[in-house]
């Protein structure tokens, strides 16, 4: 009979603090040793602990004194810097949970975690500060902002330089419509509808100041007692100054208006084709702010001509909806209407445009800013933190249906896991880790607390750099860093220029984690070549598994290994192999991987069907209210008591009838000299699915790898395509970037 893995094997309940959350980890190293550095910027720049905990006090202050605290959800879109590690420390200190949002998502895919958690407050910094907005205004929620300002704001002289040169060119042309920036795309009865339009919308004024006045073609149609010009133009506005000798004229920007322009002068504030070439919200909201402060109550400011998002590409658009909460923004009263065109008589590429009409009330409101700077933070964390039955951060993963699936994770998860990985490989003060991963990816919340809770420091790396393998090489070689965490795919990248350079004057490498994907055999031994101390640890696990659940100590290599073994299971983490009956499989029978115990987290937000397919009772062991997650992975035992990962459940695929496992085909490519290494993809193909097998090698070449594949697979499990490339892509995860590989195939197809 089959030999069943015994129990032992996952005998794994160990004691730790479960009592505390992962702010309490912090602040015990704070309290120990307050001027030791917790975050290195390179060269002598750090931040002590001391300083650390200040600064995400004074952001947890300001997060609780509005509101927020134990089971609110705030977002972080913040480049990697210093002041994205004060965030996840401020949002937890708070009592809230943190939701990364990463700076390369568009503004329709950072929507979607704000919608589905109704996020309250977002920490973004002045580079992402629209990005943010856009989908704030996109999902539909009130979200505000904390803005940092420990990056230097964009400085907007360059633009405003171009458009004043773009102009100015324009107030040469002799046609007056041209000069206004109309082009021979619009027919001249167009341009009338659009010029009457304008009129029509302003309606008689005793004073009318005109912000972006461009050379005077509106002004001219306006029904006004008294007219202001403004322009960014110094010839634009000699222009319209001998178009209208009557008007007053003035060179400058539309922050210029208080400036140039009594407060409560004017009738109606005219910004017409305008906003759509502003930088951003926090722009334009200050130029509402004193637009409405430059008309008397019940005096108007009109923008003409606003770029719906859905329909406006490239141009800087505003959702209607986005005005409906303005008086509030800007503590002051305002009515809003909105006008939407319609008619055949618009050129086409205006018609889906709209129109505001603000008018400024009598009463002052209560104002409810939606960005507060950073700099504007004082004070430290006044409520209570959070408990570790709390939610500590919620990370979105791709679905299988387009929509974002967000892991919700504990504090207590969270805490089993760093204990377990501080304690066994003796993390401490002495250590440094190089982060390399984005936030939205689960290890970085290891490099982050997990680093922090052992008193030692992380080396954050500009945004610049971190794509820059060169760059990271000379960190890891030059720099006295002791740990490495990342997926394969982004080691492999650095190994190659590593390999490359002099031997490291600083080998200080001692500890290096591997997880997210399959670990190529060879890079084991490339690190430790370059790093002699390096102790090598492959990790497995899922971001429903609160980051790693299992691990395997990388010794010396076995040439028969088709990979590394997925190893054994954490401290108070479970692993199950079972039929399709979840029935346990003997020992050596392949069957679905589950994890059970501490490491499993609370499930899929808002996604009771989902979970109830993934998220199941532990039947295994029966122990009430324990919980297993179905991983979607293959896996079996060894004799040794090690789990074999077999590769994903969804890796079977069908190519010209025949049902091929990825996985088989990675395990053949693994074994073939000279590959450093390797993936396998699907590509639409002219009669279904083919496969790409891609290999990293210096030595190798498509007709040496696709003969080794066709000694050790069926004919047809040999892939349609092979590319040999000096480096495998690397995707924003630090996972090998499949969709990159297509691409490079379709370019190779062309040549």
């Amino acid at each position: 009979m089959d030999r069943l893995p015994p129990a032992s094997w996952n005998d794994t309940a160990h004691a730790f603090d479960d009592h505390l959350s992962m702010v309490d980890l912090v602040q015990r190293q704070v309290h120990k040793a307050p001027d030791a550095p917790a975050v290195r910027l390179g060269g002598d720049d750090t931040r002590s602990y001391a300083r650390l905990w200040a600064d995400s006090g004074a952001l947890a202050k300001f997060l609780q004194d509005n509101e927020i605290g134990r089971g609110d959800f705030v977002g972080i879109l913040v480049e990697s810097s210093y002041t994205s590690v004060v965030a996840v420390l401020g949002v937890l200190r708070s009592g809230a949970a943190y939701v990364p949002l990463d700076t390369r998502w568009p503004a329709s895919r950072v929507a979607q975690p704000l919608q589905q958690l109704s996020v309250k407050w977002t920490v973004t910094s002045r580079s992402w500060l629209r990005r943010a907005e856009e989908a704030a205004d996109l999902a539909g929620t009130a979200t505000r902002f904390v803005c940092t300002s420990f990056e230097p704001a964009p400085e907007p002289d360059l633009t405003d330089e171009i458009q004043s040169m773009f102009w100015d060119e324009l107030a040469n042309e002799t046609d007056l419509t041209r000069a206004s920036g109309f082009t021979d795309e619009f027919s001249p009865e167009q341009i009338q509808t659009y010029v009457e339009h304008v009129r029509d919308l302003v309606g008689p004024a005793s004073h009318v100041v005109e912000v972006g006045c461009g050379a005077g073609l509106i002004a001219k149609a306006l029904k006004t007692e008294s007219y202001t010009g403004i322009d960014i133009s110094p010839a634009t506005v000699e222009r319209a100054a001998r178009e209208i000798p009557s008007g007053q004229f003035h060179h400058g920007t539309a922050l210029d208006l208080p400036r140039l322009v009594s407060p409560g002068s004017a009738d109606v504030v005219l910004l017409a084709s305008v906003a759509q070439f502003f930088p951003d919200f926090e722009y334009l909201r200050s130029v509402l702010r004193d637009a409405l402060s430059t008309v008397a109550p019940g005096g108007a400011v009109v923008l003409a001509d606003v770029v719906d998002p859905a329909t406006g590409g490239s141009l800087f658009g505003v959702s209607p909806q986005w005005f409906s909460r303005l008086g509030a923004a800007l503590g002051v009263p305002v009515s809003v209407e909105v006008r939407r065109r319609s008619g055949s008589e618009w050129h086409p590429l205006i018609k889906d445009r709209y129109d505001v009409v603000l008018r400024r009330g009598k009463e002052s409101v209560a104002a409810e800013p939606v960005v507060t700077h950073w700099a504007s933070l004082s004070g430290s964390v006044c409520g209570a933190g959070p408990e570790p039955s709390d939610t500590a951060y919620v990370i979105f993963t791709s679905g299988s249906t387009g929509v974002p699936k967000g892991v919700s994770v504990r504090h207590r998860g969270a805490v089993n896991l760093i204990q377990w990985v501080n304690e066994r490989y003796g993390v401490g003060p002495d250590d440094t880790l190089l982060w390399v991963t984005s936030l939205t990816f689960d290890l970085s919340v290891y490099d982050i607390l997990g680093t922090l809770a052992a008193g030692a420091a992380i080396r954050v790396v500009p945004p610049a750099e971190l794509g820059d393998p060169v760059r990271l090489a000379e960190v890891l070689t030059r720099e006295p860093i002791t740990f490495w965490d990342s997926a394969p795919a982004a080691l492999s990248l650095v190994m190659s220029i590593v390999d490359e350079l002099p031997p490291a004057s600083v080998p200080a490498l001692r500890l290096v984690f591997l997880s997210g994907d399959w670990v190529p055999l060879t890079l084991p031994d490339r690190v430790r070549t370059h790093f002699p101390q390096a102790h090598v640890v492959a990790l497995g696990g899922a971001t429903e598994a609160t980051i790693w659940s299992n691990y395997f100590d990388v010794a010396e290599i076995d040439p028969d290994w088709a990979s590394i073994p997925y190893g054994k299971p954490i401290h108070n983490a479970r692993y199950y192999v079972l039929d399709a009956e979840r029935r346990v499989c003997p020992i050596g029978v392949e069957g679905d991987l589950y994890i059970a115990g501490t490491a499993v987290a609370d499930g899929y937000v808002g996604d009771a069907d989902l979970n109830a397919r993934k998220f199941l009772p532990d039947t295994v062991l029966g122990v009430p209210g324990e919980r297993m997650y179905l991983t979607g992975d293959r896996a079996r035992w060894k004799a040794d008591g090690t789990m074999e990962f077999l590769g994903r459940r969804d890796d079977q695929v069908k190519i010209r009838g025949y049902r091929v496992e990825l996985g088989d085909v990675m395990a053949a490519l693994r074994q073939l000299p000279g590959a450093v290494d390797c993936a396998v993809v699907t590509t639409p193909g002219d009669d279904g699915p083919e496969l790409l097998a891609a290999v990293a090698s210096a030595a190798l070449t498509p007709r040496e790898v696709r003969t080794h594949l066709s000694e050790h697979l069926p004919s047809y499990m040999v892939p349609d395509h092979v590319l040999v490339l000096l480096t495998l892509p690397v995707g924003p995860t630090g996972k090998v970037d499949r969709n990159a590989l297509s691409q490079a195939l379709t370019r190779s197809r062309r040549r």
